[in-house]
């Protein structure tokens, strides 16, 4: 599948990954949780105002409060809504079972920083760098630049490249998404050398691709007469 083909799947793995790269919407996300039972708007902006001032929501300000319910309201429950995290009606909101969020996003390591799991997610939300990911997990060596262009727009195209298609996939690699990936440690890129990084969310992801895969290509069993 090419970059700019992106199969209805993919787009709703971007649109997940990309909306919960945000610390304040993963902790709103883990409030509805928590909850088990639908809440306003007001409650969980007072919720998310205490959480984020170390106090409880009966003692958040007048103005906290403001200011979290005027964020939740604009961006971030429009944006969760969107990916299909959460639900809406009329004022009050309900978390959706997604299991994407439970297989990758609510698997946060110990060691790993709130802002380097933003990157985490951020490198992830992206068809090519998964593709990247995965052209690794089959490599298992390291690659050079060109030879992991060549294996990414073999995968895409699901056809031999030109030498041209590689180029330009070797290019976009190089300024856009192998940094990406360096930034969230999936990748060491280093000269002529590209080494995958050992990282729990990257078995987490190769693993549900992978059942995701089984799941569609096995027949469905069809009534007997």
């Amino acid at each position: 599948m090419s970059q700019d083909g992106a199969t209805e799947s993919e787009r709703s793995q971007n649109a997940v990954l990309r909306s919960v790269a945000n610390r304040r919407r993963r902790q709103l996300v883990s409030i509805l949780r928590a909850a088990e039972t639908p809440l306003t708007v007001s409650t969980l902006a007072a919720h998310l105002a205490a959480l984020n001032s170390e106090t409880t929501p009966d003692a958040v300000s007048d103005e906290q409060r403001r200011v979290a319910h005027t964020s939740l309201y604009h961006a971030d429950l429009p944006i969760l809504a969107d990916a299909g995290i959460l639900e809406r009606e009329d004022e009050r909101v309900s978390v959706v079972d997604h299991p994407l969020f439970d297989q990758l996003v609510s698997r946060k390591p110990a060691d790993i920083s709130s802002a380097g799991w933003d990157a985490t997610l951020t490198a992830l939300a992206d068809e090519r760098r998964r593709t990247v990911l995965a052209v690794f997990a089959d490599a298992s060596v390291p690659l050079t630049p060109a030879a992991l262009a060549r294996r990414v727009a073999t995968r895409e195209l699901e056809d031999e490249p030109t030498d041209e298609e590689t180029r330009r996939v070797q290019t976009a690699l190089h300024h856009v998404h192998l940094p990406a990936l360096v930034e969230a440690d999936l990748l060491e890129y280093e000269g002529e050398r590209v080494t995958a990084s050992v990282h729990p969310i990257v078995d987490a992801w190769l693993t549900r691709q992978r059942e995701t895969e089984t799941d569609a290509t096995t027949p469905t069993a069809q009534p007997q007469s």
